[in-house]
């Protein structure tokens, strides 16, 4: 997913990839953010996806103020998530202007809009066989995860 998110935030276009033009984006989802201040980071970026929080009421469902990336992020059946950030050059008011850009792109098993990103409840008690609770989130068990990245097996805790 990382990989997906720096090829298009290479692209330095403020618009999300459309997945039936760009195949590699098939069954993703994605969360894009331009911010023209010049102190953003990527981690600030994110932490203001976080913020839209305050604007969500989860008993119907609704934003009282901006909160789509919130609720793209928190989506119970997110599987894999990979973001990136580059600086590129826009243009406001003619005038040629830097911006951070973050792209995150995540596989997602559904996401239809009227429903809600997941169901209230004690933390992890859905979590399917073969996963545990870390951080009041389900993870598969790291004895059953191949590394993609590495050579070595993790120990487990």
């Amino acid at each position: 997913m990382e990989g997906l998110a720096e090829k298009w935030v290479d692209r330095c276009v403020s618009r999300k990839p459309d997945p039936s033009i760009y195949k590699d984006y098939a069954g993703t989802a994605q969360v894009l953010i331009v911010s023209h201040k010049s102190q953003t980071t990527f981690t600030k970026t994110i932490s203001a996806v976080k913020e839209e929080a305050q604007h969500y009421e989860y008993r119907d469902n609704t934003c009282t103020g901006e909160c789509d990336f919130y609720k793209q992020i928190i989506w119970a059946n997110l599987t894999e998530v990979g973001c990136a950030m580059k600086t590129c050059v826009t243009y406001v008011q003619r005038k040629v202007t830097p911006a951070n850009v973050v792209v995150c792109v995540y596989k997602i098993a559904q996401r239809i809009d009227d429903m809600k990103p997941y169901e209230e409840g004690e933390s992890c008690t859905k979590c399917p066989p073969q996963h545990r609770c870390v951080r009041n989130q389900c993870e598969e068990h790291l004895e059953q995860v191949e590394s993609k990245n590495s050579a070595y097996t993790l120990p487990e805790f």
